[in-house]
């Protein structure tokens, strides 16, 4: 079974009330704080925000161990989405799963999850806090070309770190790794499980 996130997407097509509408501004060479930057302009409807939410939270529900009905060895497509405070924290996602060009927008969550099977996060923009702390990178799992933006980033205390380890854009030339990714040591050191007594 394959699940499509198309109600997450931005509105890119025909303009309607209701209906989620995206806005590319250019600015001309010289102003704004680069040269030839785009700056990305999302508008939204209150009822559209709390529609994707509610899909979200649905989604990570039924990606989490105590679910009753465990969808997480599908394949999830949640290329070009608009994620906002996307709460996966012990999903388990061990279908195929794309997050390509997905804008994650204020904090997302992805501690103490699982990534079992192909994993892509290409072109994908963080503009908030990121937590991947604790997580078990144990698929293919794909990070280039990735805006981590400024905030927090962490990947510390992973579970599991491969094989075969997480590609970032820095895996060759690790000067490539921005400042706010953590932790400064870079590949993560894997946190073994101590069972309790």
């Amino acid at each position: 079974m394959r699940l499509s996130a198309a109600a997450l997407r931005s509105g890119a097509g025909q303009q309607r009330p209701h209906q989620t509408r995206r806005h590319h501004r250019h600015r001309s060479p010289g102003r704004g704080p680069r040269p030839g930057q785009v700056e990305k302009h999302h508008e939204y409807h209150q009822n559209d925000r709390e529609v994707r939410a509610t899909i979200v939270r649905v989604i990570a529900a039924h990606l989490r161990p105590e679910t009753e009905y465990s969808w997480s060895p599908n394949d999830f497509d949640f290329r070009t989405t608009y994620l906002e405070d996307a709460d996966f924290q012990r999903a388990t996602f061990s279908g195929a799963t794309r997050f390509n060009g997905t804008t994650f927008s204020g904090t997302a969550w992805f501690d103490d999850a699982t990534f079992s099977n192909t994993t892509v996060f290409g072109d994908a923009t963080f503009s908030g806090t990121t937590v991947f702390g604790g997580a078990t990178f144990s698929g293919a799992t794909i990070f280039e070309k990735v805006d981590f933006g400024a905030q927090p980033i962490s990947f510390a205390n992973s579970k599991r770190w491969g094989p075969p380890a997480p590609v970032f854009d820095w895996s060759v030339d690790i000067t490539l790794k921005p400042a706010n990714v953590e932790p400064q040591d870079w590949p993560p050191v894997v946190v073994s499980s101590v069972p309790s007594s």
